[in-house]
Formats: C-alpha cells, structure tokens, sequence
C-alpha cells in the first residue's frame, strides 16, 4: 500500500495498524475480483420463482443508515414484487462500486462519493433513489485525544470545534478514500484550522477496524455513521467530540446521504426489476416515515439485535431526522462537489452537471402510488 494518498500522510507505523489496515485492503482489493467470476443477467429467476436481486453495500457491518432496504426485506416488501434479495457486502466504497460496476451486483447502496467520481470519468451510472438525505454521523475520540485537547462532550460547541487541531501528531481511521467518513473527517479538519498534512488520515476499510484502532491506540478518532459512534462511546469510552446532523461540521448536514445506484444499461434492458425494487424500498421509507417505532422494533429484533440498548436508542434516534424524502436533487449532490469533497475538488458543480446523473422517475410514480408527499 502506498505511504501517500493525495496530500494526505499516512500513518502505517504501528505492527497492529498495520494488520488492521492490511487486511482490509487485501480483501476489498480481491472482493470484486471474486464477485466478477460470476456475472448473471440483472433479474434471473431462481428456482422458487423469484427474480434475483443483488444489492451491494460497502460495509460489511450492519449500519442504520441502511434500514430502508433492510426494512422492505423484513416487512416481505421485496418479496410482494417478486424478488429474492442477495446482499453482496464488500469493504469500503471503492470496492462497492467496483462490484456493481464489474456484474457482481444490480445496484449500490452508498454515499455519492465515488458515484460522482466515476460518473465524471465517463461511467454509465444513474443515482435512482435516496436512502437517506443526509448522513448522521459522529466524530468521535478517544478519551486520551480529549485530555490532550482539553475538551468534553459536554464543552461548548466553539472549543468542540477548534478541539482536533489541539491533539498533536493526530491520527483519524476513515472506511476508504473518497468515502463520506472521509469527507466528514476533512470537513472538521478544516473547520479546526488544520490542513490535511497536519494529520495522519488512516484507511482502515471497516468502521469496526476504526473501532478496535482506537481502542488499541492506534489513533485518535473516527468518523462514524450509526451504530459505529455510539459504539465507540459504550464500548470505548469514547469522546462524542461533533455530530454532523445538528450541524457541529460545517457543510456536512447539507450533503446527500445513501442513494441507490445502478448502471444505465442495467436499467434500459430490465427497467421492471429496478421498478419493482424501488416501489418496496420506498414503500419502506413510507413505513419508516409513519411509523418508526413500529420499523425500530423490526429492525432491532432482525438487525441489530446484538446491540446494548443504550446503542441500539441513540443510533436510532439519530437516523430519523434523515428518513424524510426518496427524492435526490442536483442540490444536495451538488454540495459534495462544492465542497471539494470529490477528485480532490477537481470535478466541481461548474464542469459536471449532477442533474443528468438522477432518474427520480421510477421513485415518484412509486410515492404516487402510495399516495405519499415526502417532505
């Protein structure tokens, strides 16, 4: 692996980082290589009858921030239209988007990151639903960083703020480069007055590798989207130093959280698959929308029951403020690019146009079938 990442430095010193770091990448590099042996038709029909629809995610580890697609398996929601759901789980964005890009998958669920980095390089991809409009999140330290910087959970927001660039020779884990616990953890770099060079920014391709980096002291922090920094705080002692969805990063409430993703040639041969898809995950976003304690319990027994409930009620409660629409707009994707958030901010909202990238046909006919407004 390379000791530099753009204008970033790594930091790769230690024997146990490193095996974090190592392993992670060995197999998110030979994930899609695997996945691309074996490539079917979009929509092939299984013996039981069902059309096969394969959904990659870029985590391995279950995270709220998937509960719509989770929810309209659960409920038999893609059941109703006819579908059998397989669940490609790769390590990290890049990877998630290699394998739909590759065959392995029909469609990605993730942040619109490497979407919109592809997209700009020529790849035929359309952003057809959104999971999530925004990405709740939480930057997350150690309690050792916290002394050093002189701050609690409960300090004012200001010192909060500023906080990172007080921990010196600060070292951050994020999933992957170009992913949204990337852009989060430069955002707050910036926003403390820090450059990237003044950090070490840590590819570790798990959220749950972040968590065993920091607790071995392997760095100082996370961003991590629910359950990952309500973890981090039970499990860890872990300091909850920002938190994107009440504004704490600067810029970050405004980005475009979980989108579908498909292929455009997917889409023209098997239209009728991704309109089946699409009408159970939004008749689950309707559900999570109308009746989220009712989801909550669902999820919780099938998904997260593992989960301490003091965990399972905080991640929760941080994922309903963004359930509230399907619709992706040229705005939010927009905010990633003029936030320099993408090819290093080489692709800006000046010489790529997001609206060709969204198709919000299918999930609109979806909602207006369900008689639903999203707000």
């Amino acid at each position: 692996m390379s000791n530099t990442l753009g204008n970033k430095r790594i930091g790769t010193s230690r024997r146990n980082f490193l095996r974090l770091a190592g392993a992670g990448a060995a197999v998110a590099a030979a994930a899609p290589l695997l996945a691309a042996c074996s490539t079917p038709e979009p929509g092939a029909v299984g013996a039981n009858g069902l059309r096969k629809y394969r959904i990659v995610l870029p985590s391995k580890d279950p995270l709220v921030v998937f509960s719509v697609s989770y929810l309209a398996e659960d409920k038999g929601f893609y059941k109703d239209e006819g579908l059998e759901i397989e669940r490609v789980l790769l390590l990290g964005g890049p990877a998630a988007l290699t394998g739909l890009l590759s065959g392995a998958a029909d469609a990605l669920i993730a942040t619109p990151g490497e979407t919109l980095s592809a997209a700009a390089k020529g790849q035929d991809l359309t952003v057809v639903m959104g999971h999530t409009n925004s990405m709740p999140s939480t930057f997350v330290i150690s309690q050792s960083a916290a002394d050093r910087a002189g701050v609690r959970a409960d300090s004012p927001l200001e010192q909060r703020k500023m906080a990172l660039g007080r921990i010196d020779n600060a070292r951050f884990g994020i999933t992957s480069p170009g992913s949204q616990t990337d852009a989060f953890t430069r955002m707050a770099i910036a926003q403390a007055g820090m450059s990237n060079s003044d950090a070490r920014i840590v590819p570790l391709q798990t959220v749950s590798n972040c968590l065993a980096a920091l607790q071995n002291g392997d760095i100082d922090g996370y961003v991590g989207v629910p359950p990952a920094g309500e973890q981090a705080a039970e499990q860890a002692g872990a300091v909850v130093l920002l938190t994107a969805q009440a504004g704490d990063i600067e810029g970050a409430q405004s980005l475009q959280g979980m989108t579908s993703v498909v292929k455009q040639r997917d889409l023209a041969s098997q239209k009728d698959l991704y309109e089946a898809a699409l009408r159970a995950e939004t008749k689950a976003m309707k559900l999570l929308n109308d009746n989220p304690d009712e989801a909550g319990a669902l999820l919780r027994e099938t998904r997260f029951g593992t989960l301490a409930e003091s965990v399972w009620t905080a991640a929760w409660g941080s994922l309903a403020p963004s359930l509230t629409s399907p619709i992706v707009t040229p705005v939010s994707l927009n905010a990633w690019l003029d936030n320099g958030l993408v090819d290093g901010g080489s692709v800006t909202s000046q010489n790529f146009s997001t609206a060709d990238l969204i198709d919000m046909g299918m999930v609109e006919a979806a909602t207006n079938s369900l008689g639903w407004t999203p707000n």
